[in-house]
Formats: structure tokens, sequence, C-alpha cells
């Protein structure tokens, strides 16, 4: 055996776009997607974290904020909205919600961009593509920014507040306006936002502005019967917070009749008071509500203004009011009014064991109101568990309904929907869910592919597993060459199989017959079943058409292939001892009928270690000339390796690979875990995964080439290895395919589905996705690709997404190879110049050219186009063009041209992007944390410019002149840095920029 050693080290930083490919295909499902859900329905950790009220009652709760949920008067779910009752999801986090008088609902939350992110759901649960980007807007605030609130103007215009903080580390309030379709209103400020800081504001009676009052939070927001604006939170008033409002006219501008300067703040003695919610009475006064904390006790807080921003002092005697519900931690969190003019507050409050939905309501004057429930206070347990209420909706008859999530330890810990519903005097409604009781009720399906293949007439299959109401069975759907199910395959285009435990299909094979194998899992065991075309169990094989094969002690199967004799080879590993010390990798050979094939190894089994180290067979494939080829790793030396082994057709190790049958690898201080492996027509091998630090602190995607005799391929790569970071700190690569044209893809995961292009040599493709990488957003979270594969230039995924169930999902990206169309496109920039974005591009020949499409996108998936240039037509000479986006994205702006000739044929252009930001110059520097290398990037500035990095104690570390050209990103090597805080700081002719990162 041969082990080589390889001290690596590859980094690739994505901050640019180019692409011609990986774009999904818009003719396959929804937008390249498609996503099946079958077996019996799951019940999901979630959580409400707002209600709304609609028309007739219908209740929509906000669910994580990525998704709602419909339900009828009674509770129960309204089946007719989106999918069984739950909306489109949409990549957000800490939304807020808005009902619309359409029925349409505005959401704004983060998009892990630290901007104000807003999206919109139609009536019936799909995603408003009318709105924004698809459905989506982004608002860049000068700094890092958070949206907190959303609320509806009488003319459609949506107003969202939150807060942001600049350089200095101060914070406040932050509002931005938006049209009706998504775009920023510039009538709104000037800009469409407005900044307030509350310095030198202090509470009336404290009597003075003498201190700087630099960090303000925005959490709620309402619009006054006059259109004017309110924003409330709380502000630190040096030693404390204090509840704090905003009034702005409604052009943004603040509004000075309203306690002189806009603003005001309210104490309430010697306390931190936080406001996170507002209501407007019927005759203007205004009310704040949320928690003080005096001495380690929380209580209910409430204030009302006059119109004029003063304390109103006929509510309680001085403006203010507070309750006691009987603990030391009782928070408030959302405020609203009944018709009758009373105040309702709900929060949660301690127990002394658990915490409890709490509600306190209080009269018109502010006195507690004893009519609910006696003393106006009221708690609601669901079942001895940890419940928070954050949201609150008073139904037209004053019904009151409040949600949140209870934490629930035992016996497993888990976190559900929380939802109650009161009649006007306090008690719990019995006409809604149990007993006036919402808990849990977040079932849908669970299903996952972890495998794909294409038959020759095109129709794709996918296997995975479902949850059948007691565990999981194996599941197969088939589709047509479009996305939609193909109903020939067992009447409605899914199947599922169990073999009488917890199973599940981790890959497949479609045989030259048509008939369909797919190997997985039973329990402990490899299990195999083989279909019909028509999606029936084959009952010529193993009599009723599955499988199950003992290997040692616990088995995992991870892959099968077909011989060409109908062989079929199934691989994975197994821990032959009870302790799960001893793991080897574990093949095994069927015959065509499924038992096992004797002239394999004896006994159609065979068993393989690496120096008896701990061995994890992946994947498997059958060279031209019949040998296996398994792949996965071992763990030797302390580490992982990626590990290879080829055997003879009768199951012995193939000594005349790497000598002995058997090869390992290292490629630096990382774990190697290969995962699939491939083999290209040529009968190099490519063994690729992920690669892993000592430290477990972040992976990439790796993969390896070998030659036919077992060495690395050295003019692959660098010396037979690469490795790529698609920008995340954990990256795992669990697929490998190769095209027609020899280039590797590699997919798997970074928080998201990701997928990698290889040239033959091993550089990424810059043609592909965003220098060579695509990465989709095909679910909220928990989405991964786990198998791809290559047909007619397309790239079909394998994976799971979250909707917010699980559901199997399969993505189609079109791969084109470019040079369809007669045109040679030279170059294309993208070029800020005064808040416009020049596009200039240039062809060297056309022929029968009709014209260019300029398309734009915020996220590099989703184009739409916004002008058109004609061209030329016929040239053999070098012809340019320009035009301008006038009115360019907040935030990131993709552009490329989609090339028609006059036959109607198109072509795609690589993408290029410009960054848009308030200031034209801007300085991002990123990642942070960042372990060895720091990139920074300005936004389409082309000039000298010094950077210094600086410690905590002021002292220059490292000083380099530069040439900052536009949006490429500079790379700053800190790996000598220690670990900790430090300043960069970036000096040009006219400006200096300071932004904070940390060395870890």
């Amino acid at each position: 055996m041969k082990k080589t050693l390889l001290s690596f080290l590859f980094f690739c930083c994505l901050t640019l776009s180019y692409a011609q490919s990986g774009v999904p295909d818009p003719s396959f499902g929804n937008r390249g997607i498609i996503k099946t859900d079958m077996g019996s329905p799951f019940n999901y950790n979630s959580s409400a974290r707002q209600v709304l009220i609609g028309p007739g009652g219908s209740i929509y709760i906000i669910l994580n904020g990525t998704a709602i949920s419909k339900r009828l008067l009674n509770g129960s779910i309204d089946s007719s909205y989106g999918l069984n009752g739950y909306s489109a999801f949409l990549p957000l986090s800490d939304t807020y919600s808005a009902l619309q008088p359409d029925g349409k609902i505005v959401m704004a939350g983060s998009a892990g961009t630290n901007s104000f992110t807003v999206a919109r759901i139609n009536a019936n649960g799909t995603r408003d593509s009318t709105f924004g980007n698809d459905g989506i807007q982004t608002t860049q605030f000068a700094g890092s920014s958070s949206a907190t609130s959303i609320v509806i103007q009488s003319d459609g215009k949506i107003v969202v507040a939150g807060y942001t903080t600049n350089d200095a580390s101060n914070t406040y309030f932050a509002i931005a306006r938006y049209n009706a379709n998504g775009s920023s209103d510039n009538t709104f400020n000037g800009t469409g936002q407005s900044i307030t800081d509350f310095k030198f504001k202090m509470p009336p009676e404290m009597q003075g502005d003498s201190i700087e009052i630099h960090n303000a939070y925005a959490y709620t927001i309402a619009i006054q019967a006059d259109g004017k604006i309110l924003a409330g939170g709380y502000a630190f008033t040096g030693t404390e917070n204090d509840f704090a409002i905003a009034r702005y006219n409604s052009n943004g501008s603040p509004d000075n009749t309203f306690d002189n300067d806009g603003r005001q703040t309210t104490n309430f003695g010697s306390s931190n008071d936080i406001g996170y919610s507002l209501a407007i009475q019927k005759d203007g006064k205004i009310l704040l509500a949320g928690y003080t904390s005096s001495g380690g006790n929380n209580n209910f807080a409430v204030v009302r203004y006059n119109i004029n921003g003063g304390p109103d002092n006929t509510f309680n005697g001085n403006g203010k009011q507070i309750a006691h519900l009987g603990s030391d931690m009782q928070i408030g969190n959302s405020l609203a009014l009944q018709t009758n003019g009373k105040i309702v507050v709900a929060g949660y409050t301690l127990n002394g064991t658990y915490t409890d939905f709490a509600i306190a309501r209080f009269n018109v004057d502010g006195s507690p109101d004893t009519s609910f429930d006696s003393d106006g206070l009221l708690t609601t347990d669901f079942t001895s568990s940890d419940d928070y209420a954050g949201s609150l909706a008073i139904q037209s008859d004053d019904k009151i309904i409040v949600a949140g999530y209870s934490y629930i330890y035992s016996p497993e810990t888990e976190q559900q929907i929380a939802v109650a519903r009161y009649n006007p005097d306090g008690g719990l409604d019995n006409s809604f869910s149990d007993n006036g009781k919402l808990s849990g009720d977040n079932k849908q399906g669970y299903t996952s592919f972890n495998a794909t293949a294409i038959q020759t007439d095109g129709k794709i299959v996918a296997a995975g597993s479902t949850w059948n109401g007691s565990n999981y069975d194996f599941a197969i759907a088939r589709y047509n060459t479009n996305g939609s199910l193909d109903n020939t395959f067992s009447n409605d285009g899914k199947q599922t199989t169990d073999f009488g435990g917890t199973d599940s299909a981790i890959s497949i094979k479609i045989q030259p017959d048509g008939k369909i194998v797919v190997g997985g899992n039973c329990g402990n065991k490899f299990a195999i079943a083989r279909y019909n075309a028509n999606g029936t169990a084959d009952n010529t094989f193993s009599d009723d058409g599955k499988q199950v094969i003992s290997m040692g002690f616990a088995d995992v199967c991870q892959s099968i292939a077909l011989q060409t004799d109908g062989k079929i080879v199934v691989a994975g590993y197994t821990f032959t001892d009870t302790n799960y010390d001893s793991a080897f990798f574990a093949i095994a050979r069927l015959n065509s009928n499924g038992t096992l094939d004797n002239t394999f190894s004896d006994d159609g089994k065979q068993l393989t270690d690496f120096d008896s180290s701990p061995s994890f067979a992946a994947s498997v494939a059958i060279q031209k000339d019949g040998k296996i080829v398994v792949g996965g790793r071992s763990y030797l030396n302390n580490q992982n390796n990626f590990s290879l082994a080829r055997y003879n057709n009768d199951g012995s190790l193939d000594n005349s690979f790497s000598q002995d049958g058997k090869q390992n690898n290292v490629f630096g201080p990382d774990g190697y875990n290969g995962q699939s492996l491939a083999i290209q027509n040529d009968g190099k091998i490519i063994l690729a995964g992920y690669s892993e630090e000592a430290s477990g602190n972040s992976s990439s995607f790796a993969l390896a080439r070998y030659k036919t005799n077992g060495d690395l391929d050295s003019i692959f790569g660098y010396q037979g290895f690469q490795s790529t970071s698609p920008g995340a700190h954990f990256n795992f690569g669990r697929s490998v395919a190769i095209n027609n044209d020899g280039r590797i893809a590699v997919a798997g995961t970074n928080d998201y589905s990701t997928i990698v292009l290889y040239k033959k040599n091993g550089t990424l493709d810059s043609t592909f996705g965003v220098l060579g990488i695509k990465i989709s957003n095909i679910g909220i979270q928990g989405s991964s690709i786990q198998s791809i594969v290559f047909s007619n230039n397309k790239l079909y995924a394998a994976g799971t997404g979250q909707f917010p169930g699980t559901f199997g999902v399969i993505a189609r990206y079109l791969f084109a190879e470019g040079g369809s169309l007669p045109v040679s496109l030279v170059d294309l920039k993208a070029v800020l110049q005064n808040k416009i974005v020049l596009l200039q591009w240039q062809t060297a020949s056309e022929q029968d050219l009709s014209g260019f499409v300029i398309e734009r996108s915020a996220d590099g998936n989703y184009f739409s186009s916004i002008d058109y240039v004609v061209a030329t037509g016929n040239s053999s000479s070098k012809i340019n063009y320009s035009t301008a986006d006038k009115e360019p994205l907040q935030g990131v702006n993709f552009y490329r041209l989609k090339m028609v000739d006059k036959d109607g044929k198109i072509a795609y252009s690589k993408i290029v992007s410009v960054t848009i930001n308030d200031e034209i110059f801007s300085l991002n520097v990123f990642p942070s944390p960042a372990a060895n290398i720091l990139f920074m990037r300005t936004n389409g500035k082309n000039e000298k410019a010094t950077f210094q990095i600086i410690n905590a104690d002021g002292k220059i570390l490292k000083q380099e002149n530069v040439f900052l050209n536009g949006n490429t990103p500079f790379p700053v090597y800190i790996s000598v840095l220690p670990k900790g805080a430090y300043i960069l700081q970036l000096h040009t002719k006219t400006k200096t920029q300071t932004r904070r990162f940390i060395k870890e």
C-alpha cells in the first residue's frame, strides 16, 4: 500500500459573479425546482412569531418568521391556502408582518445581509413575484441594520422600522418606506430612508439635554390617521434604557410638533425600560407598551402620550402604568386596543417553575380592568412547559388571540406553536382548537431524497425516505421531463416500500430494461429493492422485490452499481463488534435475481480495512473492464484519509492498483472524507468529499484524481488534489458527476445547496454560477444536495428542502457550453458612475444577431429584463455597445446579457455585479471571523490606497500600499496575527474608511 502526504492549502473566495450556466431551468417544475412529499404528517418543532387577523376572522400564524400558516376561525388549518395550509417559504429570519387589504402579507426581517429585507406573499400563499425582485426587496443603510416592525399605509405604501449601527457602534432608529411594488419610495426623506439619533434627548423629569444618547432601537411602528408615522422602542440615557418614541411627517422629516423635536423618552424610575409595541387610540393619543426592570424585577409597563408628545396625565395620573403579575419575571411584548378602547398587553411571566402566557387589560384611564379575569390579569399554561407569548391580535368581536411558543422538556425537548384565544372577559374560548389552546399543531410531510437517476427517455427518478407515521420507508418518485409527477409510475408517480423497520433509500440505478434498482438501509442492514418500469415491486427479484443482507454487527449501505451482466454491487461499511470499534469497507454482490453471488469472494461478501484502521466506504463504480472501485475514508494516524480500493471481478483486491489494491491520501493537516466517486472516460478516478480542519471549525469541498494505477494525477489541481470553500465555515461535498465534456461537478451543502464546477484540470470553471460555484436556496433551512447527475447538457440535483415541512427536492440547472449563437462576445463590464451603472460590452463578430436583452437580478438566480439594445446584426469587426441602469437596486446588482438571434435562439453572457450603497465609495471587509486571509473590496472605485491593520491598543501592525480595482477583492494575509479583534483602516486621496474584523 502507498500512502501520500501533501502539504497544501487552497482558498477560494466568492465575491464577483460570472456565469453562462448554472441558471435554474424555467421549463422544469417551479423555477427549476420540484418538491415532493409522501407518507404521513410529521410534527415539527416550530414557533408562532406573530398572529394576524384577516377578513372573515381568518387567522394567519407567522411561523419562525419564514412561512405563514392560515387557519380557519376555529383554529383548524385552511388547506386551500398555499401548500396544505402553509405559504411559500421565504429565505428570511426574525420577520414581522402586516396584512394588506387585498389579503397579501408583507414581511420584513433579515436575510443574513445586515440590511432590511422585505418580501410579500400573495393572498393564496404563493410568493408575489410582482414585488421587488421575485417577491423580495432589500434596503441597505450606511451601517449594519435590522428590521423589527412593518405597517401598511392607506395608500398601499409600506413602512418598515428597525435600527442601524454605524462604524462607531452608535445605534439609531431606522425607517424605510417602499412603494406598493417594493421599490424604494424616494419621496420619503429624499432617499426612502430616515435615521433618528436620540442623543441629547432626556426625559422631561430629568430637565435637560446634557447627556448624549447614542444607542436607540426601534421595535414598533404605527401610522396615524393624518399619515404621520410613529416609531417606538427604547434609548440609552447614559445609565439606563428608557422608552423612546419618534414621530415623522409623511415625507419622512422629523415632526417638530411632537415634543418640539419629533422625539420623546420616558423613564419609569431607576430602571431599564424597554418599549416593544405601539397603538394609537381613536382620539389620537399614543400608547407604548413593554416592560420595566428594577432591582431584578421585571413588570409590564405602559405609557400614554398626548398628540403633542407630552405625557398624558389623565392616564393613571402621570401617563404611566405598571402591572404586577406576581413574579419577578414579567415581559410585555405586544399591545392592542379593543373596540371599546380597553388596552390589552400580552407577554409572559414566571410561575415559579416555568414561564406562562400573561395578559393584562387596562381601562381607558389606565386602571386595571377588574372585569377581565377579576383583577385585569391572567396567565395561561400549556402542559407544564415554558410558554412565551410574543404577539397579540384582537378580533372584531373583541376576542383576544395570543401567539408564541412552548418549550417542552419531556419526554424529549421540543419547541411547539402555542396559540390561545380568549373571550372578552378573559376566559379561554372553547370554540377555538382544544379548549381555547392550539399547541404543537405544525404537522407536515417529511420526505427526503438522497439519489437521482435519468432514464433513457429523459424521465427523472428519485429515491430517499418518507415518514409513515411511526418510522421511515423507502420513497421513490418518477417525474416527466417537465418536472410533473409521472402517473404511469405507481398510478401517482410515487411509491413507498416498507422493509419492516426504519428504512432509507440511499442510491438508485436504472437497468437497461428499464427496471429500477434502489439500495439503502433497513435498520442496521443493507436493503435492496427492485421495481418494474411501472413502479410495481419486481417479484422476480428475491420473490417479493426486496432483499436484506447482513454484513456484520451493524451495516450502512452507501451506494450501488450495476454490472453489464446485470449483477448488482452494493457498497458501504460495517461494524463487526458490539462496541463499534472495528469498521470495514463492506461490499456485496447480488445476482440479477437478488441472491448473493457466491462467485464474488466465495460468499458474495467482501470486507476490507486499511492498516487495521476504521474504514468507511461511501461510493462504488464499475470500470469498463468490469473491475470494481470503492471510495470512502479511513482513519489513519489520527486523521481521516481519502481511501480507495479496487477489486477484481471475483472480489479479490486488484494488486495492479497501488500495489495492493488500496490507496490512502492526506493532503495536509486536515481530515479528508471521501463521499462520492466517478470514473472518467479515460479511466481516471475522481474521489470527492470534504476536508475538515482538525479543530472542527471549518470544512471545504475537496476532490482528488487518480490514474488508473492508483497514483495521484499530478496534472489535476495541485498534485492531484483540489479544495474549495464556497464562502461559509462548513462546506460538505456529497456527490460528484462528470459531464460528457470532462468537466467535474461536486455538490453538497454549506447551509444552502451548493454546486461547484471544475474544468478538466481541476481549476474552477468561472462560466458556471459565481466563479464556478452555484449556491441555491431550495429550502428555508437544512436544505442540501445529496446527489447530482448530468443528462443532455443539464445538471440534475436531488436533495432535501424545508418549506417549512421537509420535502424531497429535485432541481435542474441549464448547463450551457457557450457559443451556441454565431456571435463572439469579447467582454461585458459594469461600472458604477454617480450611482448609475454603466454597462459596456463588445462583440468581435456577429451573424444574424437580433439584439441584446439586458437582465438584472438581486441574487444571481432570478433575472428580469430592464433594457433592450438592437444589434448590428452582421459584422466581422469589433462593435462596442453600452447602456445604463439609471435606477439600480440597493445592495448587489447582478447583470447579464441575453443575446437573441433572428431565429429566436438565445445565449447568455457571463454575469457581472455592482454593489450600490448610499455612498459612491464604500468598503466591504470579509469574512469575519477570518483565519488566514481577509478580503477587502470597494464598490466600483479604481484607485490607489493605503491600508493599515491596527490592534486594540492602537498599534499599527501592518501597512501596505495597494491599487483597488473596482469590485475585485484584494487579499490581506493575516495568518501571523494573534487571535482577537482588529481594525482595518483604508486611506484614499479623498477619504478614510474603517472596518472591524475578528481574527480566529
